[in-house]
């Protein structure tokens, strides 16, 4: 009867811990295909940007406005391509601010703070970060350290890692 218990208690244990396993396994390139790296996570749902479609519209230093076309997939990155879309970015590399445009062509810019709350920009820096050095090979934020909203502290706001997969 104790085995029981015992068995009882680490199963479900490991049935209340594999989704949390599940979600940070993530696929780093959609298919394994190098043209769509995962820029963006959240609850299971990874955000790919299509390398092949990435389009400089304006290239006049320190102006730049780039548009990529993205997509969701479900389950970590291993369920199917949905809402494939295009996004645009203004980048102004003297102030180091970039805008994202919310109406893609009309020019409806919104301002995307480099160390973001969650709710402010959702997945926009990411993806706005990762179209920009898809196209120059530079790091936009990532280029230098910011000051943190929370503790005052200036730190990196994305990992090598996150360049390396681009």
């Amino acid at each position: 009867m104790r085995i029981k218990l015992v068995f009882g208690v680490i199963l479900t244990a490991l049935v209340a811990l594999m989704p949390i396993a599940q979600a940070y396994d993530w696929q780093s390139h959609y298919n394994g295909d190098p043209h769509y790296p995962m820029v963006w996570g959240h609850t299971q749902t990874a955000k790919y940007i299509d390398k092949t479609s990435l389009n400089v519209q304006k290239y006049d230093p320190p102006y730049y406005v780039i548009a990529v076309a993205v997509f969701y997939a479900p389950d970590g990155g291993y369920g199917t391509m949905n809402a494939y879309h295009v996004e645009r970015f203004y980048y102004d590399i003297d102030c180091r601010e970039m805008y994202y445009d919310k109406h893609p062509g009309n020019g409806d810019w919104i301002y995307v703070h480099p160390t973001y709350s969650f709710t402010e920009n959702g997945e926009r820096r990411d993806t706005g970060e990762a179209a920009f050095y898809i196209a120059y090979r530079m790091k936009f934020y990532g280029a230098r350290k910011w000051k943190n909203d929370y503790n005052d502290e200036y730190s990196d706001v994305f990992s090598n890692d996150f360049y390396d997969k681009l």
